[in-house]
């Protein structure tokens, strides 16, 4: 029998903090390769002032140099089905990381592992990645985050 569960992917980088456009760009088109995500919104520094989602804006924002932390979400919360992307710049000495929550099926098709593993594959041609990682929680209650890795790549 099929399930949802919780499923999270991180990207980190080697490099910080995240200061260019096309890095930044790529980033976000790898998240959306592995999650396809409609966003709607995002906060910059977790204060909870949305602003409409413009790709444009969010590139602008994400670069400027008070930006931290950047939440992005869709219509809908990941209880309702939605994804939530949270990008660290890595502004505060530590690694620029984007991290994807959201539920799909478990088992999944293993079509659907191979599509999240060529992703991640891409990923590394694009982008200076320290690391992928991509965790699914036990059950449909946990949380990804403390659960073994499903998934994993780091850079040589």
């Amino acid at each position: 029998m099929t399930a949802e569960r919780l499923w999270e992917a991180a990207w980190t980088l080697r490099d910080g903090p995240l200061d260019s456009e096309e890095v930044a760009q790529n980033l976000f088109v790898a998240v959306g390769e592995v999650a396809s995500v409609e966003p709607l919104r995002y906060d910059l520094n977790r204060r909870d002032q949305w602003r409409r989602y413009s790709a444009r804006g969010l590139i602008v924002d994400v670069l400027t140099q008070r930006t931290q932390l950047v939440t992005i979400a869709e219509k809908n919360s990941v209880d309702e089905g939605g994804k939530l992307v949270v990008l660290d710049t890595g502004k505060q000495d530590q690694p620029p990381q984007a991290v994807v929550r959201w539920r799909e099926p478990w088992p999944p098709p293993q079509e659907r592992l191979a599509e999240v593993e060529a992703a991640a594959s891409r990923a590394f041609d694009l982008l200076p990645l320290a690391s992928f990682v991509l965790r699914v929680a036990d059950d449909a209650t946990d949380d990804p985050s403390s659960m073994p890795v499903r998934l994993e790549r780091r850079s040589r």
